[in-house]
């Protein structure tokens, strides 16, 4: 759950309503994965997802025997139905918890963009990613760059 909100930037409702289907394999070297995400205000957007993240689902989906390639249901689900949004809150608050700090799926979101915009990559760029329709609001996510955190995924 870290690794994709953190990998992706998505949106805590958004990691929720993930499906095995929405898992998009390209022929291209620059993205070769990537996820259909159901954006808010009906945004839907396109997002890479590295081969490390996808592999962990992987052997998530392995581990749990969930049918990944055929299972068309949601990627994190317990006791036999998917997440609520509570539910991927406290599991992102207890990994916080085990390493010191106080961590919510938001401030992953925040990370996530501030990381890419560290990493030279442009404002434009993080705005489409974010599913953003103006560029003050992927500012406001991008500045924010807390000098206490390192995020070892």
């Amino acid at each position: 759950i870290l690794s994709i909100l953190f990998g992706t930037g998505i949106r805590l409702s958004e990691i929720i309503g993930l499906r095995w289907k929405d898992i998009r394999r390209e022929q291209s070297d620059l993205n070769p994965i990537s996820l259909h995400v159901r954006g808010k205000g009906k945004k839907d957007r396109i997002v890479p997802l590295s081969k490390a993240n996808y592999d962990k689902l992987i052997a998530y989906c392995k581990e749990y025997s969930l049918g990944c390639e055929t299972n068309k249901e949601h990627f994190i689900f317990g006791n036999d139905k998917p997440y609520s949004k509570r539910s991927v809150a406290n599991v992102v608050a207890d990994a916080g918890d085990r390493v010191g700090i106080k961590l919510h799926p938001h401030l992953l979101r925040h990370l996530s963009f501030s990381y890419l915009r560290e990493q030279g990559i442009d404002l434009s760029d993080i705005q489409q990613l974010a599913g953003h329709s103006s560029s003050s609001t992927t500012m406001q996510y991008a500045r924010f760059v807390p000098k206490k955190i390192t995020m070892p995924i």
